[in-house]
């Protein structure tokens, strides 16, 4: 019977490894298929403490609040990413990080035009109406810039 259980965890945690391998590969096609889109992007990586948390909940509560309109429209696109799964470290690169960020990127004809880490959401932790008019300031410029 112990054997049974081993295998059986065996197989399901090849399985998990697999369909984790597969859903980061389908961001990266999903991404470039895009056309004409604003993706914001939440990185982090394996280990996550309560400050990069609260980024992520705050900056997705931003953008879902103020955004209403373009996310339902697919003109915005939230996504959180593992950095730490070898499939998307290359966004480290990509982007420049070198902590847990929110990054916005530009998609027109398919391609990806420009980016911007919002690196101040670190400076606004401790007051959270400031990070969200930091994040809404940044993100309607982003839109309104070529």
């Amino acid at each position: 019977m112990k054997k049974i259980i081993i295998v059986l965890c065996i197989i399901f945690i090849c399985n998990f490894n697999q369909i984790l391998a597969n859903n980061s590969k389908d961001i990266k096609k999903q991404d470039e298929q895009l056309n004409n889109k604003i993706i914001a992007y939440y990185f982090h990586g394996n280990f996550r403490c309560i400050s990069c948390k609260k980024i992520e909940e705050w900056s997705h509560e931003a953008i879902n609040k103020n955004f209403k309109n373009q996310i339902q429209q697919k003109q915005i696109i939230w996504k959180t990413v593992n950095t730490d799964l070898p499939e998307n470290n290359h966004f480290v690169t990509d982007y420049n990080l070198y902590t847990k960020s929110l990054v916005l990127v530009k998609i027109y004809n398919g391609k990806k035009t420009k980016w911007k880490n919002l690196e101040k959401v670190w400076h606004y932790l401790g007051n959270q109406n400031k990070f969200y008019e930091y994040v809404i300031n940044e993100t309607t410029n982003f839109i309104k810039e070529n």
